[in-house]
């Protein structure tokens, strides 16, 4: 529902007021406060999940800079050994394993990727979120258009079910 189309004698699709002359301005104040709240954390979700890609990036980058020269400087060595012994070829296959970064760096990049995962999985449930409130307004207006018909309906139920009682007698 549209804020503009709120209008005295309607009900307040939030807290399901009488909207009147006197309340107006503040239900739509509120109402356009809700909104603004819900924008703002759109926006965080959205500037969360851009840092999130960048931190991504710039892992990305600094992980093939790490391997590249990793490799250059392995495959000298490789080149340079005669006969490897069993120690060297553990160190060789470490490095391999650990994508050619040392314990530490290795472990820092399972630490941002783990922090990557983390904050992606927060700005996916903030975009539920976003995506759940525009439902519930939805289904607000569904229930309420419902809410009003309904009786009528079951008068009409009640006045057949009469006429059928008086033709039969």
């Amino acid at each position: 529902m549209q804020i503009k189309s709120v209008k005295v004698g309607d009900q307040c699709p939030t807290c399901r007021t009488v909207v009147t002359s006197e309340n107006h301005g503040s239900i739509i104040s509120e109402m356009k406060k809700e909104l603004a709240e819900v924008l703002e954390k759109g926006k965080g979700a959205k500037s969360a999940f851009q840092e999130l890609l960048e931190i991504e990036e710039k892992s990305k980058i600094k992980f093939e800079e790490f391997r590249t020269a990793d490799l250059a400087r392995i495959e000298t060595e490789l080149a340079e050994l005669k006969s490897p012994d069993s120690a060297e070829i553990e160190t060789i296959e470490n490095q391999i394993r650990l994508g050619n970064l040392s314990e530490e760096e290795y472990a820092e990049l399972t630490e941002l990727t783990n922090r990557l995962r983390i904050m992606q999985k927060k700005s996916r449930c903030c975009v539920r979120l976003i995506e759940f409130l525009k439902k519930l307004q939805k289904l607000k207006k569904v229930w309420h258009t419902r809410k009003t018909i309904w009786p009528n309906f079951k008068s009409l139920f009640r006045q057949q079910k009469n006429l059928r009682s008086e033709e039969r007698n």
